[in-house]
């Protein structure tokens, strides 16, 4: 029975003499190397590849102590085409000879090596695409993700293999709605398609994605995994929001300013029509004055609208900002409005740096603020006033504005910085100074707080980072240099 398997074996078989000559081989091994007869040819010289000699010849050499070996080595076929076999040799103590079988395993790394090709150019076409991609086993645990998926948390791509997505998000919101699309495809085999899904990373970021999950079998034991295709949108998203915003803006804009516009217009009108008809010439007098304070309203809503379009329009251009000139030109500028010379200004200046920053945005702000100071004094105060505090370092200007005027009611407190917002009767402006202000602040990446107790004063803290852009140049020229 063992001669006819041998005599009938696929599998080049035979038997080795000490000296790794044929003894005999079976018709299977005759057919793969086109001899006939094989005897007292040897096994190791006449069959193997050239580049394989040292290991065959390493692992014959074992069978001294050893009584069998394996090992896979590349032969040369009657064609002079190289294949892949595995080898067992067997040593029989009895009669000092070695019993060998090959197995053709040339298909088989073939497959493999075209498996590994197309998985490393999978995976590159993976890598390549710059929206994070990833695959989750049948338990929604990570087992493949590209590196824009790993970005996107802040992580390694190995910190995700095995990992399911409550290691890398703390929401519990948006946790619960990846559990949900997760059981929906791998449950309902079901595409989903997330169109705005929320995550929070946990460096803190807020992101909005646009995420597809499609149920993908797997070839390898059939189970059902994820597959996930994400888009960053969240500056589309902002952008529809500032464009909505923008859009609110505009049309308030269109309102109001048509109005602040014809107002004093008409009234203008009004004026001068009375002034043509009436002979009393104290009364004449009055028509006069309030005419002028028609003009003023609309020089200052035209002067306000001037600002915010400077402000929207042109770039920061930040140069070394001296806060006294600033005070004291601003001071000069509004010595003639109505109560100016009221009010005593306090400046107090603690400087440890020099501060950069744009300068005609900063004089708006200083303009803003100390008028708005000098026009909504309390009108029985008998020492009003306005404090100006400010604390520069190398980082922030910190500048608190802090008077004892008529104050603003707390319920207005969240409204005073929207567009055209008058929080008082008494006031004639054009409702954009707080807005431009606001947008001036954004602009500059700063921040603002306001504190107000009607009838007894407001104080508005800003904090205005200090860009440095000077001493930024001179230390790039110094490094060029």
């Amino acid at each position: 029975m063992t001669e006819k398997f041998f005599t009938l074996s696929n599998n080049p078989m035979g038997i080795l003499k000490s000296d790794f000559s044929i003894v005999s081989a079976n018709a299977s091994f005759s057919k793969l190397f086109g001899r006939e007869n094989n005897s007292n040819v040897n096994f190791f010289t006449d069959f193997f590849h050239p580049e394989e000699s040292e290991k065959v010849l390493k692992k014959l050499n074992e069978l001294q102590t050893t009584p069998d070996v394996k090992f896979t080595s590349r032969i040369l076929d009657q064609n002079h085409k190289i294949k892949w076999f595995s080898w067992e040799i067997i040593s029989d103590l009895a009669t000092s000879q070695f019993y060998f079988s090959g197995t053709d395993i040339t298909s088989i790394l073939t497959a493999q090596s075209l498996l590994e090709e197309h998985t490393d150019k999978l995976l590159k076409i993976i890598e390549l695409v710059p929206h994070p991609i990833f695959l989750k086993n049948s338990e929604a645990r990570y087992i493949l993700v590209n590196q824009a998926q790993a970005d996107l948390f802040s992580v390694s791509k190995n910190d995700f293999i095995g990992q399911d997505d409550s290691q890398f998000i703390d929401n519990a919101e948006e946790l619960k709605g990846i559990h949900a699309s997760d059981s929906v495809v791998l449950n309902k085999r079901k595409n989903i398609i997330l169109p705005a899904q929320k995550i929070t990373s946990p460096n803190g970021k807020n992101k909005i994605l646009y995420t597809s999950k499609i149920p993908f079998q797997s070839t390898f034991n059939g189970e059902i995994n994820i597959l996930g295709v994400s888009i960053d949108i969240t500056e589309i998203k902002n952008s529809e929001t500032e464009l909505r915003k923008i859009n609110f803006e505009l049309d308030t804009f269109i309102y109001h300013a048509s109005h602040d516009l014809r107002a004093p217009l008409c009234s203008l009108e009004g004026l001068l029509k009375l002034i043509d008809t009436e002979t009393d010439e104290e009364f004449r007098k009055k028509c006069v004055e309030e005419g002028l304070k028609s003009i003023k309203r609309l020089d200052g809503f035209i002067s306000d609208l001037t600002n915010l379009s400077r402000n929207n329009r042109t770039e920061i251009s930040p140069v070394t900002i001296n806060f006294k000139k600033i005070i004291k030109s601003t001071l000069v500028s509004l010595k003639f409005i109505n109560n100016a010379d009221k009010i005593k200004v306090s400046v107090n200046i603690n400087q440890e740096s020099e501060f950069y920053c744009d300068k005609q945005r900063m004089k708006i702000i200083f303009m803003n603020m100390i008028s708005n100071a000098i026009k909504y004094q309390q009108e029985n105060n008998a020492n009003p006033f306005l404090s100006i505090t400010i604390n520069i370092t190398q980082e922030f200007a910190e500048i608190e504005f802090k008077d004892n005027g008529i104050g603003i009611e707390e319920k207005y407190l969240p409204k005073v910085f929207d567009m055209f917002f008058r929080g008082t009767i008494l006031s004639n402006g054009s409702g954009l100074g707080l807005y431009i202000l606001k947008e001036i602040l954004l602009k500059l990446e700063g921040s603002i707080k306001i504190t107000s107790i009607e009838n007894s004063g407001t104080s508005f803290l800003l904090k205005i980072p200090n860009a440095n852009q000077p001493k930024i140049d001179t230390v790039l020229n110094n490094e060029l240099l």
